[in-house]
């Protein structure tokens, strides 16, 4: 996708990230040590959750996650597990499960970045930084005031999914299969544990330390659950294509058209622009990636709405690890009045706002294009004037997507 594209839809990812992750200063209603009524299980369970308990809050000590507290996300999670496993309805034990799960997939993501790096792919660590761009818990308090255009997301998935990620030479390979196969599962593993929590209305959890405001009440697990939903949907459009374009790109800029007309005749057809196969091919398991990002995305905004309004109807948040200030309050607000908006985009066909193109991103996501190239346009250019328009378009409505056909302005 175009670089401001790809920077608008990271900036949105990492904000709605920071919302669900400001709860990770969060804790529970009873002290630690105890089961907050949602332990059970006698003396066993009780120790169980005190344990787990007490390695999350380990690891969380000091408002960040680094890879020193793998083990103690490890212990926690394995604590947290053997009470689930035990007791299904263990509310608190859901909590603290989804929460060291996505604890780790943190560290996850961080080793991703680092895998590609290796690889001398800094285009590829960019790329997975900003999949995984989930902010760490002193960072998302920080960032809790600010909820992100829900409006400008939505459009920017539209746009993203239309047109394949342009690569600069960099090896994006080995980054995009850690995500897709590795963390896109943890990712779901947590989604699941935490929204299991959420079915108990009076569920709480304290981590980081035992004192302070430090306590996650449902309508942050709820916003939080939001957060990382909206993550695997995100993260589930963006590695559903194989993405490598190899050296293709080397010394090509679309600033310069000519360096892709080969035969310097002012037309530029896919495979003069696109880089050839496997880019821009589904990847194995990718039309059902798509498919499910859709899901996650209408979960997403469903858990964000709801736990918005239940944190703005809340009277006391002294005790909590993200405070409902008035600044707080007016940007929930806000947000709220952009959810009608993105629920229409994720629908079904949507007009963009003072345009006349008209998007169905909820068909194109149930029944994607196997190739992008084998519907991409021929393109002509007028060097002088810098123009780049479409001549042929083989698949205007792009499977669905623009039900009223390719725009010429998409290109302008």
């Amino acid at each position: 996708m175009h670089n401001n594209l790809k920077t608008r839809c990271g900036a949105a990812l990492a904000l709605l990230s920071a919302i669900g992750l400001a709860g990770c200063g969060g804790s529970s209603s009873g002290l630690l040590g105890n089961n907050g009524g949602n332990g059970g299980g006698g003396n066993g369970g009780a120790d169980t959750l005190t344990a787990a308990l007490t390695n999350l809050q380990k690891a969380t000590a000091d408002g960040r996650i680094t890879e020193s507290d793998r083990t103690a996300l490890v212990a926690a999670r394995t604590g947290f597990q053997n009470l689930v496993t035990a007791q299904g309805s263990n509310s608190q034990a859901r909590a603290g499960l989804g929460l060291s799960e996505l604890g780790l997939v943190d560290l996850d993501g961080d080793a991703c970045v680092a895998s590609a790096l290796s690889n001398g792919s800094t285009s590829g660590a960019a790329d997975a930084a900003a999949l995984l761009n989930i902010a760490n818990p002193s960072a998302a308090l920080a960032a809790a005031s600010h909820v992100g255009n829900f409006r400008e997301l939505a459009i920017g998935i539209a746009k993203a999914v239309a047109l394949p990620i342009v690569a600069d030479g960099s090896d994006r390979s080995g980054a995009q299969s850690c995500i897709a196969n590795g963390v896109l599962a943890k990712l779901t593993s947590a989604v699941q544990n935490l929204a299991a929590a959420n079915t108990d209305p009076a569920v709480s959890i304290r981590v980081l330390s035992a004192n302070g405001r430090n306590t996650l009440r449902r309508a942050d697990l709820q916003i939080l659950t939001g957060g990382v939903q909206t993550v695997q949907g995100l993260v589930g459009t963006n590695t559903a294509y194989n993405l490598d374009a190899g050296t293709f790109y080397t010394g090509k800029t679309f600033g310069n058209p000519l360096s892709f007309d080969t035969n310097r005749d002012f037309r530029l057809s896919p495979n003069e622009y696109l880089a050839p196969a496997p880019y821009g091919t589904l990847r194995s398991g990718g039309k059902a990636q798509l498919a499910a990002a859709l899901t996650n995305l209408r979960g997403g905004l469903n858990s964000i709405e709801a736990g918005i309004n239940a944190k703005i109807a809340e009277t006391d948040s002294s005790s909590e690890a993200v405070q409902l200030t008035s600044t707080l309050r007016s940007q929930f607000n806000t947000a709220l009045t952009q959810v009608p908006v993105t629920r229409e985009v994720l629908t079904g066909v949507f007009t963009v706002p003072g345009t006349n193109i008209t998007t169905n991103l909820a068909a194109y996501l149930n029944n994607p294009i196997a190739d992008l190239r084998t519907s991409a346009p021929t393109l002509t250019f007028d060097p002088v004037a810098g123009q780049v328009v479409p001549v042929t378009v083989p698949n205007r409505t792009f499977n669905g997507l623009f039900p009223n056909g390719l725009p010429t302005s998409f290109f302008g």
